[in-house]
């Protein structure tokens, strides 16, 4: 949670309330950036399990793999785009993700 309330009822209520850090601005880059850090190495890969099934109202989703969202993207391509080998609409942004451009 970022945000400008720094009372001390404020930090103990956001804390209470799920979160992970209570920066109060305006802060320094380098201590959010260190903060951030800190709470990543909180996170153990070792804990994640993988989602093998995912329900969202009436949408079922069998077996989610690392591709799934990939080939949701090349299918979704095939329908927005002109040349999809080529998108102008969805991007790819390396290590990041996707970008939707109209």
């Amino acid at each position: 949670m970022l945000t400008a309330k720094g009372q001390v009822a404020d930090r103990v209520k956001g804390l209470k309330t799920g979160a992970g850090d209570y920066p109060v601005k305006p802060f320094n880059s380098d201590e959010l950036l260190a903060r951030v850090t800190a709470l990543l190495r909180r996170i153990h890969k070792a804990d994640l399990k993988p989602v093998m099934r995912i329900e969202f109202g009436n949408v079922v989703a069998e077996f989610i793999s690392e591709r799934t969202v990939d080939v949701q993207v090349v299918w979704l391509r095939q329908k927005l785009e002109d040349n999809p080998q080529s998108p102008k609409h969805i991007i790819t942004v390396r290590d990041e993700g996707y970008r939707f451009e109209n």
